[in-house]
């Protein structure tokens, strides 16, 4: 059954929580080598220049061999890619042997991201094109904080009820300290999203506001079918909006007001 998300209509947040976005698509392996690398930086870099850096990594794959009481080491095989980073770091498209990404802690809104990662994926489909997609995934990390929470039960006020449980218990709410779920959803189709959310306790904090909520979306779909550049821009965009009706059936009105910039809450 096909779940039907209402449109969010979030729109750009002027107090946004979201502390990164990444982009991320796999595929069949292909090398990546120095003269990849250097068409893809040109790409990348033209016009605006954001990756300005390129630095080499290595990934180790290590095989294990089964024996008859145990497994036992096997080779291990070095692969080569590439990281392209912003001059500030927070930007970051990798370029790896199976797979390409985009991530930034600097997110400002969609259209921007969708730019860079359309730019990164037509730049993989021109000088190194994968054959095969095999997942394209998207996720967003928000961290809620400064909102005045000092214990568990105190998120009744910003995140859905359904979504709290235990902190709300009459009887068992006051001993709930910390508070980690995992929620797989069936959005359709090839399409999941795999949502943790919960409280963890921040001891650096001000006092009073020791509580903080994570809320952590990954949407993707895990299928195989033929890589285009345009098919995994046009997947990531409809990721995004389903991410943003996600998160507006979790908080509340009342927080949403609050991360639209208005202060009478």
């Amino acid at each position: 059954m096909s779940l039907t998300l209402p449109p969010a209509g979030l729109g750009v947040l002027p107090r946004s929580p979201l502390e990164l976005v990444v982009c991320q698509v796999r595929h069949d392996h292909r090398p990546v080598d120095a003269a990849v690398a250097l068409a893809l930086r040109d790409v990348l870099g033209e016009p605006e220049g954001m990756f300005t850096r390129i630095e080499q990594v290595q990934i180790y794959t290590q095989t294990l061999v089964a024996a008859p009481v145990s497994m036992a080491p096997g080779s291990q095989e070095v692969a080569h890619g590439w990281h392209f980073k912003s001059s500030d770091g927070a930007w970051t498209a990798a370029v790896l042997p199976d797979q390409f990404s985009l991530e930034t802690t600097r997110y400002t809104n969609w259209d921007d991201f969708r730019r860079w990662f359309e730019k990164l994926a037509a730049g993989v489909e021109s000088v190194a094109p994968p054959t095969m997609e095999q997942r394209l995934g998207l996720r967003y990390l928000d961290r809620l904080r400064d909102l005045g929470v000092s214990a568990p039960a105190g998120w009744g006020r910003w995140i859905h009820s359904a979504m709290l449980g235990p902190p709300l218990h009459e009887v068992l709410g006051e001993a709930v300290k910390q508070l980690r779920q995992e929620v797989e959803l069936d959005l359709g189709g090839e399409e999941r999203c795999t949502l943790r959310h919960g409280v963890v306790s921040d001891p650096s904090a001000a006092p009073g506001q020791e509580a903080l909520y994570l809320l952590d979306f990954d949407l993707f779909r895990q299928q195989a079918s033929k890589f285009t550049s345009a098919g995994v821009v046009a997947g990531a965009q409809n990721f995004h909006e389903k991410a943003d009706a996600l998160f507006r059936q979790i908080i509340t009105p009342e927080l949403l007001h609050y991360l639209q910039g208005n202060d009478n809450v």
